[in-house]
């Protein structure tokens, strides 16, 4: 399916969505292709992007929770590798993935 995205109209809801709650959210088409580019990096984040293995580390946790949802297009929680809660939405429409909302990089509460 074919979907045009307003890019601007929707940096702005995901800027006024961090600004709101401090959690990062993202936009990926369903070829995992960003739309709305994070607001920042935390500084945690930032550390651990520092490091090529922890950005790749990274990647591959990313990959795995969108193997997750795009599997069970049901939403998927996981601990990131380096400790964080990462949240993948999927947005489906006749049970076709269109997109995924991402929400992350939160502490643990335990």
């Amino acid at each position: 399916m074919n979907i045009n995205y307003d890019r601007e109209q929707m940096a702005t809801v995901f800027r006024n969505f961090y600004n709101a709650t401090g959690i990062s959210i993202q936009f990926f088409d369903e070829n995992l292709r960003s739309y709305v580019f994070d607001v920042a990096h935390n500084r945690y984040c930032n550390e651990v992007h520092r490091a090529a293995v922890g950005k790749h580390t990274c990647r591959e946790s990313d990959k795995a929770l969108f193997d997750e949802c795009r599997r069970t297009k049901k939403t998927a929680i996981h601990i990131c590798h380096a400790g964080l809660v990462d949240i993948a939405i999927p947005i489906l429409y006749d049970g076709a993935i269109l997109g995924y909302l991402i929400l992350g990089r939160m502490k643990r509460d335990d």
